[in-house]
């Protein structure tokens, strides 16, 4: 019996990772699209360079994926992160007495520690402020050792600490204490404009859709050569999110 494969690996231009496509209803501007990825991307490294909390955080190692929210409302999730590694950076570890395996990302040759989302169109419902402070929330929860795994704090919340409302105060004061510095109009433009906005200057958006990593059930198969070896048990690999074509997205419920 053959093992699966226990990655996946994108190339690029040949193999890139997986994309969602959001159409507004009227194109008018000759195709132009907003690549949300891209400006994440370019917004990340500079908040990484800007803060010192983040000094640690390597954004070659993040994939920074767009999600479609099916409710037009601003509440709700905004955001998520998801560890490729187990607790302290381990690979493999343990639910429910069984031994899992993360599935491994790899990008361009660069193993990826990290994936994360943005529920859109509700992430352009948020004021600029607060879309700052939702990326800067989501790259907290990366640990200071960088390792594949998320920051814990002590007490019953491990990943906030002991206030929900003190640890968004703190990612307020890590985005005002950003702001103070010259940062290029470029990379924070698109996290100013409302939905309105962006539909006034572009026919759509894009980003990577590559889906989050699954666990793979490790079980044991006995080689007469090697003896007890672990692969994963078959039917739990992971398949392909398919990009979906949006087609519309509503104005209303923006905020500037």
């Amino acid at each position: 019996m053959t093992a699966p494969n226990f990655t996946i690996s994108w190339i690029r231009p040949g193999f890139p990772p997986p994309r969602l496509r959001l159409d507004f209803p009227t194109p008018t501007h000759g195709g132009k699209r907003l690549d949300l990825s891209l400006a994440l991307v370019n917004l990340c490294e500079t908040l990484c360079t800007h803060i010192p909390e983040l000094y640690h955080i390597d954004p070659d190692r993040l994939i920074l994926n767009i999600v479609r929210n099916r409710k037009r409302t601003v509440h709700g999730l905004q955001a998520r992160i998801t560890p490729l590694r187990f607790e302290d950076g381990n690979l493999t570890g343990e639910r429910r007495g069984r031994t899992y395996q993360i599935q491994r990302y790899f990008l361009d040759g660069t193993e990826l520690f990290y994936h994360l989302a943005f529920c859109v169109p509700r992430f352009f419902m948020l004021s600029f402020r607060e879309r700052l402070i939702t990326v800067v929330h989501e790259l907290y929860h990366i640990a200071p050792q960088f390792h594949g795994g998320l920051r814990h704090f002590g007490g019953n919340c491990r990943h906030h600490g002991p206030s929900r409302k003190g640890f968004d105060a703190i990612m307020g004061e890590l985005v005002d204490r950003f702001l103070k510095h010259p940062i290029h109009e470029k990379i924070l433009a698109p996290f100013r404009w409302n939905l309105s906005q962006v539909r006034q200057q572009f026919d759509g958006i894009d980003g990577w859709a590559v889906p989050k990593p699954r666990l793979i059930p490790l079980g044991k198969l006995r080689s007469p050569h090697l003896g007890p070896m672990m692969i994963p048990d078959q039917g739990q690999m992971l398949s392909h999110l398919m990009a979906k074509e949006w087609e519309a997205m509503e104005e209303g419920n923006n905020h500037g």
